[in-house]
């Protein structure tokens, strides 16, 4: 039986089933869009999407919840990598979030 690529597990990563395409990553990409503002984003992996990276911009209230959503992706297959950088001094204005997330490292 063949090895399964990267891209049949990255619909996990967005709760959908099936193969993930890239009419269906942006949109992925455009629903979380409407609750955080998405600096950038790319994928990696050519056909087979292997890794996703999205930099996005949060409000302080923001951070807390979008580092568990994302930490919750991490499982089988799937390796999530997060960066956090603060703007504002002294009072925190805000945070640039940036995530890597990497599918089916088991080659």
């Amino acid at each position: 039986m063949a090895k399964k690529k990267g891209s049949a597990n990255l619909g996990r990563l967005f709760g959908a089933e099936g193969k993930v395409t890239k009419a269906g990553l942006a949109k992925a990409v455009a629903n979380v869009n409407q609750e955080y503002k998405i600096v950038k984003w790319w994928w990696f992996g050519q056909p087979a999407i292997d890794m996703v990276a999205v930099d996005f911009d949060l409000s302080p209230t923001q951070l807390g919840g979008a580092v568990r959503e994302i930490a919750n992706l991490q499982g089988s297959g799937v390796n999530v990598g997060m960066e956090v950088f603060p703007y504002g001094i002294p009072k925190l204005n805000g945070s640039r979030l940036s995530v890597k997330a990497q599918i089916n490292l088991k080659r």
